[in-house]
């Protein structure tokens, strides 16, 4: 069986390191579709250069996230994401094709996917369900992205995954329905790509493979693979906060505690964190919506537990912030996501 867990909390965000061969293919795609002129000015932006992209491991989530929110601006098109998707092949997954060359069947390489985040690059937390034949990932827009922005990044992953997922196997593997939280669009590539049922407006952005699918197996013959990378060796300054967070949790130290402990003053890791697109409050929010949906989705304790686990006196207080996280209230939350609900018609 794949080795998966319910909740993946693996959203990355700022300064963590995120795969390079990311970059690369939405540089050739800006390159292809808008001109070098535009691929050029998107390096500028985010202060890299042509030869630093080509030779790296790993680079600034928020360089990838920025280059994809920049590729929506130049285009509005609903499709983009899973336009540049579609562009993407193993040979340039340099550091994911050693893990992949292990795998016997697609189930396999999903389970390598959601194994290994940081080696593959994860910008959503997800949800993983099974039910009825059907393996589903639903994504939690846990870090409340703006909701076209997040569209982009699900659908560019949808189509990096099926693209990939093609090659490994050599058959025209298709998703049996695609969930969008995004008003309806015409998705005429979408549907002729993946093969799926759309539907829109709906609650979570979400993707679902039959059993079948990912019986098939991997037939790619792997000439290209190298010795597995290890991941970047400095932490960033997000990860050293985070555990800082993860640390002395529930109790939260003031941004001043926390500066300080990491040897620089309140402005200065403040001025740097809002650099990366983030703040204090932000990452602290992230820490504990995770742990409430973990807490919540392990079905063991109470909400009235849950919330004073987090540090919470009152628990009224905890399903307002919950709410403010997620978008729905503690209780709700858990009828939509403890087992695979019936899917939702478009409206």
């Amino acid at each position: 069986m794949m080795e998966l867990s319910s909740y993946q909390a693996n959203r990355m965000l700022g300064d963590q390191g995120y795969p390079a061969f990311e970059l690369r293919h939405i540089l050739a795609f800006t390159a292809r579709h808008f001109g070098e002129y535009q691929a050029q000015a998107l390096l500028r932006a985010i202060g890299l250069d042509s030869n630093t992209v080509q030779h790296s491991q790993f680079v600034a989530v928020w360089q990838v996230d920025y280059a994809l929110r920049m590729l929506h601006e130049l285009s509005h098109d609903p499709e983009i994401g899973v336009r540049i998707g579609a562009t993407y092949q193993l040979a340039g997954l340099d550091i994911l094709l050693p893990h992949f060359a292990t795998c016997r069947t697609l189930r396999d390489c999903l389970a390598v996917v959601n194994r290994m985040p940081r080696l593959v690059g994860s910008l959503s937390d997800t949800l993983v369900l099974e039910e009825q034949g059907e393996l589903a990932m639903r994504w939690l827009n846990t870090g409340r992205l703006e909701i076209q922005h997040y569209h982009t990044i699900f659908s560019h992953s949808i189509g990096v995954l099926l693209t990939l997922a093609r090659e490994l196997t050599g058959e025209r593997v298709e998703y049996s329905r695609l969930a969008f939280q995004v008003p309806a669009f015409a998705g005429r590539y979408l549907s002729a790509m993946t093969g799926a049922t759309l539907a829109f407006e709906q609650t979570y952005c979400e993707w679902a493979v039959s059993e079948q699918m990912l019986a098939l197996p991997v037939t790619y013959p792997f000439s290209h693979a190298k010795t597995p990378a290890a991941l970047p060796l400095s932490p960033s300054l997000i990860d050293l906060v985070l555990a800082q967070l993860h640390r002395h949790f529930p109790q939260i130290p003031r941004l001043e505690e926390l500066a300080a402990s990491l040897n620089m003053s309140d402005r200065s890791l403040r001025r740097k964190l809002a650099a990366l697109g983030t703040g204090y409050q932000p990452l602290v929010d992230m820490v504990r919506a995770q742990r409430a949906i973990a807490a919540l989705l392990a079905g063991q304790q109470s909400i009235a537990d849950i919330a004073g686990q987090l540090g919470y006196v009152d628990v009224s207080h905890f399903r307002q912030s919950f709410k403010h996280w997620t978008g729905q209230a503690p209780g709700h939350f858990v009828r939509l996501n403890s087992s695979s609900p019936e899917w939702e018609t478009s409206r």
